[in-house]
Parts: C-alpha cells; structure tokens; sequence
C-alpha cells in the first residue's frame, strides 16, 4: 500500500486509465506551508500517468527537502536559476520546451505577484514566461492577504490571461490558526484541472445535464425497490463533460460514491424525484446524458409501519412508473437526448426499438447480463454499441475503463450536438 495514500482516492476510483499517460508536467513549488503537500501531489501526477519535472523557489525549500521531491519524482529537483541540466541543456528553456502542462502547487502571494507583475528573477518564473503551455495555479496563503486589494488586482490579472487556470482556494482553518480562505486545493483537485487544461474544451459555453444511479421506491419506511447501478458510469460522463468545458449538473440517485469537483450535484431518491429535478434542470440545458436506471415500477401503497413476515407470503402491487425520456421528448424537444439501454439480449434491435419510441438521438446499449464481460452494473469498465435516433448502429465501443468510454459517447455527443441546438 502506498505509505503517501492509505485510502483509495477520487482519481483512482474514476480514472484507472492514466489520463495523463504520455503527459509531462512540470510542477512548481513556492514557499508556503502548504508545500508539504507537493510530495503527494507527485504521487498523484504519476498515478494519472504523468512524467513530473519539479522547480522549487528557495523559499519553498525551506518548507520540503529536495532529496523528498527528487524521490519521489525520479529527476533532479531544480531551485537555481543559474543551473545547468546533467546534458548540458539550459533549465528554464529545455523544461518548458519538454513539458505539455505546468502547475505552481503552492502558489504563494509573493510568486503571484512576481508573475504578475513580469519579473523574472527565479527559475521557476523565467521557465513560465518562456513557454506557452497553460498554467495552473493552486494559491495558498493567510486570508487577509488573499482579501488584500493588491493581491486580488494580480490575481485579476492572471485571470485576464487564457493560458492561467486559477483554482479556489478552499476555507477552513490555516496555519496561522485563523478561519478563513486560504487552504491550498487538494491534490485530487489539482490532478482534475491539469486534466481539463489538456482537454480540448469542445463543451465549452454548453449546459449538460447527466443522470446517474438508480432510484429507490419504498413500500415501507425500512424496505424499497432498487437495481445494482451504481452511478459510476454516470459519474464519469458527467466528470468528463465538465473537463470539456461544460457547465455541468449531476443528477444522482442513492450511491456511495464522493460528489465530484466540478459539476453541480443535485441528490434524488425514487423516480418521480428524477423526473422532477431533469425537468427543472434541462429547461435552459443544450444536452442531457441519461444514464441513471430508475425504477420502471413502484408500489401502489406505501404502509406507514414496517410490514411484518406472514406464513402465506406477501403480496405487492406494483403501478408504472413515468417514462421520463418520453417526457423529455414532448416537454423538451429542443434538448439532445442521449439514452441508455441495459439489456441481457437482442441488444441492438431492443436499444433500436427504445430509441425511435423515445425520440433520442443517441443510444448506448450494453451487456448487464454476462458479467464476465465486465460491462455490467458494478462494473469499472464498459463497452458496447452506440446507435443513432433511428437505431442504426454508429459504432461498437470496445471494453474499456468507463472514463474512456466516457469520453468516447461525448465525442459523438459533440459532432452531433451542434446540428440540432446550434
């Protein structure tokens, strides 16, 4: 088990892929006491398939050892600007040259300034001003000096530039044993937004809404109906709508899995409370993704106290439940629809049959009955076919973490979407 990470986090749970496999990322380090997170956010980097370069200021330095960095990383850590590479190579250049993305975690009043204001007297600022890869920041600093007017006029101006990504520091209680903002952004955090700032933003300016789980029905205040989704499919579209730059919201039924960073989540239970929160949500949106698997039925009555055993057995009557994608299609015929279809055989002439009933224009149809094939429920990986609102198949998605086949159903989203929204 890794001594850094006892717990099995956000990023591993949903990105067992490496997404940022094959990426470079230099990472800088200034001098605050958050920096004695940047081992961990090494780790993380190299969890998500990164290669990591690390420059540290001086003043960080004084926070955590370079022989901490170096190990972890696996290449020399670079603090001096007058350094030379082992091959000869000029620091500030050849790093940025090499690297596709950087992130100065933690990011410290004085750095902001310094790059705010153009200096290039450190490493790590002169490797920022000669590239033009995008930036993301991390701030961390005591909160009167993130409220301070000077701080937030450099602040306003990184933003003004497109390459510099600012994260928001989070509020709790700092290290000068003050409440307030302040708090570096979690690793997992950072992990996400180096991710989106290597994500071409085709989502941009979109509204997505995403459905996931399953939902519950009750028939007495301890038992309900159910089903084995368990949202992470969901989960993951939604995750990768907003890393393109979409303005996300997250419908989810009952899960055990941690709210994402990113998108808007709005918490349901049975199908009728979906129903509900979709027609509220998709008014204004451009796309809905539905991949929740509500309950099709849900008891008649509902007895107010626990039912008891009987010898003859028990008997429930069960009432249909609203179809909610045919909702959407006499409520909201501007929305694109994207559905899904769980099936155990007849996979495509079912999901084909569901999509011209329900007016979609896209369907995802998968194998729930063979789990061996792990594209079921309970399940990190996925496959199966895509089919348009005519039920003609697109493609074949093969087996694949669900982050992938994620991304690979908002692809077809994407080239589509324009066409019927604008």
């Amino acid at each position: 088990m890794d001594p850094l990470d006892p717990t099995l986090s956000p990023v591993d749970a949903l990105r067992p892929d490496a997404p940022l496999q094959g990426k470079r990322v230099l990472l800088g380090v200034t001098g605050g006491i958050a920096a004695y997170k940047s081992p961990l956010l090494v780790r993380r980097l190299q969890d998500a398939g990164a290669d990591v370069d690390v420059i540290a200021t001086p003043a960080a330095l004084e926070f955590v050892t370079p022989l901490t960095l170096a190990t972890l990383s696996g290449r020399p850590v670079r603090s001096e600007i007058f350094d030379l590479r082992s091959d000869g190579g000029i620091a500030h250049t050849s790093y940025t040259s090499e690297a596709d993305v950087a992130v100065v975690a933690p990011a410290s009043a004085d750095f902001i300034g310094r790059l705010a204001g153009g200096l290039a007297d450190q490493l790590l600022l002169t490797a920022l001003m000669a590239s033009h890869m995008p930036v993301v920041l991390a701030p961390s600093m005591n909160v009167e000096m993130w409220d301070s007017p000077l701080f937030q006029r450099n602040l306003a101006l990184l933003r003004s530039l497109p390459r510099y990504q600012i994260l928001e520091p989070g509020a709790g209680y700092l290290a000068c044993r003050v409440e307030g903002k302040g708090r570096m952004p979690e690793p997992d955090a950072i992990v996400k937004q180096v991710i989106r700032a290597l994500t071409p933003q085709d989502l941009a300016g979109r509204r997505v809404v995403v459905t996931a789980g399953p939902t519950r029905e009750r028939f007495d205040p301890v038992r309900f109906f159910s089903n084995r989704s368990t949202g992470l499919m969901g989960y993951a579209l939604a995750e990768a709508a907003a890393e393109r730059g979409a303005d996300v919201t997250l419908i989810a039924g009952p899960t055990s899995l941690v709210a994402p960073e990113g998108p808007r989540l709005v918490r349901v239970e049975s199908t009728a409370d979906l129903l509900r929160a979709v027609l509220a949500e998709t008014e204004h949106a451009h796309a809905i993704v539905m991949a929740a698997a509500p309950a099709d039925y849900r008891p008649r009555t509902y007895s107010e106290s626990k039912l008891k055993k009987g010898a003859d057995g028990l008997t429930l009557e069960l009432a249909p439940n609203p179809d909610i994608l045919k909702t959407l299609a006499a409520e909201r015929p501007h929305l694109f629809r994207l559905g899904f279809a769980a099936e155990t055989h007849d996979f495509e002439k079912n999901a084909a049959d569901k999509a011209v009933r329900k007016a979609l224009d896209l369907i995802f149809v998968n194998d729930v009955g063979d789990r061996a094939r792990g594209t079921g429920f309970e399940a990190p990986t996925n496959g199966g076919w895509l089919l348009d609102g005519a039920g003609v198949r697109v493609r074949e998605i093969p087996v694949r973490p669900k982050r992938i086949v994620a991304h690979e159903l908002l692809d077809e989203l994407v080239r589509r979407l324009g066409a019927k929204v604008g």
